[in-house]
């Protein structure tokens, strides 16, 4: 949702001579800091206001700073202060709760662009796209804030289920949609109550159904109302391959979003005894790796160097937060 905001007002701005600037915070990349989140607004903001080629004295004068995330800080708000319209979007900034340096970092660039924001002559929107946390909504009190729930975001939902499943089940959910599948989306919509990450943990529960009964069967069982129940419950029916337990741990300590082709070879060298070279013949089959991912994982494909590269994350923030806070799930389970 936040994508298409920006992009509208991407769009907007080539009209209205406004300014656009975004950050998208993510739980798997550990590369995020306050500086950093700062240096990429104020890159964004310098291209729109000022241009690469413009070496000006604001540039000179950051240059020059012995205290970098203070300069960009004040390099941020001369650049709003010059535009007519600036427009900054942070989203997932949910996904800062934890650890508390990470909170601190975010709560500390979110105090910044509000109290920017609060000045007069400052012309200044902010859009902030979270889970609704106590802390968030704080810091956010007194602003216009609009709740995204079942009531809302029914037909998105729908359309999200209906697209995924006409791949995952082509033979039942290709177009024309008929009265049946239309009767099992609707069911399947009423399990979700207006949650993405509840609808897609649905949609792969669903996906191995072998008959229209045993579809119906699934919807109706449903996912457990406890959160943690469900993802123990997942890991449990993955307990088939010892692969799992090695990917759900290496995904969840990595420092960075691995490539399926790092994955692979992590997975490989695992697999090696002692003192053992790693061989070409060791590498683990991609298609494997893909195949044991689902549903706690993602895989993304991005142009790395002009060549595409798939990249291995887990799904969703609160997946890391459970592995980490029950590490023995994975033994347990005899993986």
């Amino acid at each position: 949702m936040c994508a298409r905001a920006v992009t509208e007002a991407k769009i907007r701005s080539k009209s209205q001579q406004v300014a656009v600037a975004f950050h998208y915070y993510s739980f798997d990349n550990d590369d995020i800091n306050s500086s950093n989140t700062y240096r990429n607004i104020a890159t964004q903001l310098f291209h729109e206001l000022v241009g690469p080629d413009d070496i000006s004295d604001l540039l000179i004068d950051l240059t020059l700073s012995l205290d970098m995330e203070d300069a960009l800080r004040t390099f941020i708000q001369i650049l709003v202060m010059k535009s007519r319209q600036t427009y900054i979007f942070l989203d997932g900034i949910d996904e800062e709760k934890t650890p508390s340096k990470r909170w601190q970092d975010a709560r500390g660039v979110l105090g910044f662009l509000v109290n920017l924001a609060r000045q007069p002559d400052a012309r200044l929107k902010i859009w902030v796209s979270s889970q609704d946390w106590p802390a968030i909504r704080g810091e956010l009190g007194e602003f216009q804030g609009i709740v995204i729930d079942e009531a809302t975001n029914s037909k998105d939902i729908e359309a999200f289920c209906e697209e995924t499943l006409r791949v995952r089940l082509p033979s039942m959910f290709s177009a024309p949609i008929t009265r049946v599948a239309a009767s099992i989306l609707s069911d399947l919509k009423a399990q979700v109550h207006g949650n993405f990450l509840w609808a897609s943990m649905m949609v792969e529960s669903i996906s191995d159904a072998i008959s229209i009964k045993d579809l119906r069967r699934k919807i109706k069982q449903g996912l457990p109302e406890d959160f943690e129940a469900y993802l123990s419950k997942q890991v449990r029916d993955l307990k088939g391959s010892p692969l799992v337990a090695k990917i759900l741990s290496t995904l969840t300590y990595a420092k960075r979003p691995l490539s399926v082709e790092e994955l692979s070879e992590v997975i490989a060298i695992l697999e090696l005894e002692p003192g053992e070279d790693l061989g070409d013949e060791d590498q683990v089959f991609e298609d494997k790796i893909l195949y044991y991912y689902a549903p706690l994982t993602r895989v993304d494909e991005i142009i790395r160097d002009g060549v595409p590269v798939k990249i291995c994350t887990l799904c969703h923030g609160s997946v890391k937060e459970f592995l980490l806070h029950n590490r023995r799930i994975l033994t347990d389970t005899n993986l």
